[in-house]
């Protein structure tokens, strides 16, 4: 085994506008925890970091297969929208 790397995604910039929310990053960094080469995983709303492997995974493999995981945690995820009067 190479020596670990750790690498960090900003959520942001990956999740389009509504998905940036608590349960999608959860989905993100569930599917990322089981990516070939990725030892450990972690997240919140704001970034993906990961611990892995150089020798099973390559930086751009990574990267690629990260955008392709946040690709298929946002299909077919509704989120609502609600307008809450009456605080004032």
């Amino acid at each position: 085994m190479a020596e670990p790397r750790t690498a960090t995604f900003d959520l942001a910039a990956l999740l389009p506008g509504p998905f940036l929310c608590a349960e999608c990053a959860t989905r993100v960094c569930t599917g990322a925890s089981r990516l070939s080469g990725v030892l450990e995983a972690d997240c919140d709303e704001a970034a993906l970091r990961l611990i892995y492997d150089p020798a099973l995974v390559a930086d751009g493999e990574l990267a690629a297969a990260v955008t392709t995981l946040v690709a298929e945690a946002t299909v077919g995820v509704e989120h609502a929208t609600y307008r809450v009067t009456g605080l004032d």
